[in-house]
């Protein structure tokens, strides 16, 4: 039996799919297609967690002894909790509650007419924005950033419940770059008028970009070295 073969058997034995493995061994699924099919053999560090995560030697994997193979007693199985997924998930929904809360402070000055044409400024916060029914670009960037912050908490769920994690993780990273973006172009915007909250918001969703895309793992152990 070839180590694609054996590895292709482990896998269908443990019931991860192709996209779940790779979602654990933090690769794409094509690598994990390409290793089964035995044009392609795992890196070193791979083979280690693979070891790991099946219950089974390296030897094995390798072909250097005859062990059967047989899956071990759960324990080293990977935990929901010690996958990036959940990790992007959980995130998901701190992060866009946060930004939910955040969007009640002032976010920009906006002048108004008062009585005997003197002018004034008003504070005003994402949600009395985007409820205002204008139009303006201004308004139509701070309503598509505040619907992809709502797609992120979304998808977060999803997450937690659906096997397609890889993809949804993917899902999630794109959304993250379009609002970073949208966030970025109304502070340009409106540099001028800006308050804190502005500045703020930008600042997490920075962080968020960072952290999707740096963190390959939560603090506790994604694959267990």
């Amino acid at each position: 039996m070839t180590t694609g073969e054996k590895l292709t058997n482990l896998r269908k034995k443990a019931n991860f799919t192709q996209e779940e493995l790779a979602d654990k061994l933090n690769v794409s699924r094509q690598a994990v297609s390409k290793w089964e099919q035995n044009q392609a053999f795992p890196e070193t560090d791979k083979l280690i967690q693979l070891s790991k995560l099946y219950g089974v030697s390296m030897d094995y994997i390798l072909g250097i002894n005859n062990d059967t193979g047989e899956l071990l007693d759960d324990s080293n199985k990977l935990a929901l909790y010690q996958t990036k997924s959940f990790f992007t998930s959980i995130w998901s929904i701190v992060y866009g509650l946060i930004m939910l809360l955040l969007f009640m402070a002032p976010y920009v000055s906006l002048s108004s007419e008062g009585f005997g044409s003197i002018e004034f400024y008003v504070n005003v916060n994402v949600y009395q924005i985007i409820f205002t029914g204008d139009l303006h670009i201004g308004n139509i960037l701070l309503i598509m950033a505040f619907l992809l912050v709502i797609l992120q908490i979304f998808i977060g769920v999803l997450i937690l419940f659906l096997n397609n994690k890889a993809e949804l993780v993917g899902y999630r990273k794109i959304a993250s770059v379009v609002e970073l973006g949208l966030w970025t172009i109304l502070l340009i915007l409106f540099i001028k008028d800006a308050k804190v909250a502005m500045l703020f918001i930008l600042l997490l969703s920075l962080i968020n970009f960072i952290g999707l895309f740096k963190v390959k793992q939560n603090k506790i152990e994604y694959i267990i070295e």
